[in-house]
């Protein structure tokens, strides 16, 4: 289903954990929070704010710390 990306909760470089929030997406009204699949540090943030994004886009990168 299509969203719309509202908030970038984790910029490029920051340090996550698993779990831990990296984006809030919009889709069919309900707000999404996107979280880390693993430990890591954010490497690429492939979307803004107000993009719209569909099934299969690539949203974040999360490398090895």
């Amino acid at each position: 289903m299509p969203g719309v990306i509202l908030t970038i909760v984790a910029p490029v470089g920051t340090v996550v954990a698993q779990g831990d929030p990296l984006l809030v997406l919009e889709a069919m009204k309900m707000k999404n929070t996107l979280r880390a699949g693993r430990d890591g540090r954010v490497a690429e943030v492939a979307v803004g704010v107000g993009d719209q994004v569909k099934f299969g886009d690539v949203l974040v990168r999360v490398e090895d710390a």
